[in-house]
């Protein structure tokens, strides 16, 4: 192989990991916001758990990686918080 095909197949592969990393990081950072959304709600005194659970219910799909098709169900103690649309599936 050439020098300038070698190199360009170098700076191709840079490119796609650079866009993997940019992926990965935009995943990341949804995960975290999603962390620290869950860490304020459970902060405030004001709310009934069933409050807080039901909205930590609502800023769990944003931060998956398929949000536009995700649902998610919280049950604690026999009581269900989910978000509109939830229903039993094969992936629980």
């Amino acid at each position: 192989m050439t020098p300038s095909k070698q190199a360009h197949r170098n700076t191709s592969r840079r490119k796609l990991s650079h866009g993997d990393a940019q992926v990965d990081l935009r995943e990341r950072v949804k995960e975290l916001t999603c962390l620290y959304s869950i860490a304020r709600l459970a902060a405030q005194r004001d709310l009934s758990t069933g409050e807080i659970l039901q909205r930590i219910v609502r800023v769990l799909p944003p931060a998956w990686l398929y949000p536009e098709i995700a649902h998610a169900r919280i049950t604690l103690n026999g009581a269900s918080f989910a978000t509109s649309g939830f229903r039993e599936g094969r992936y629980q």
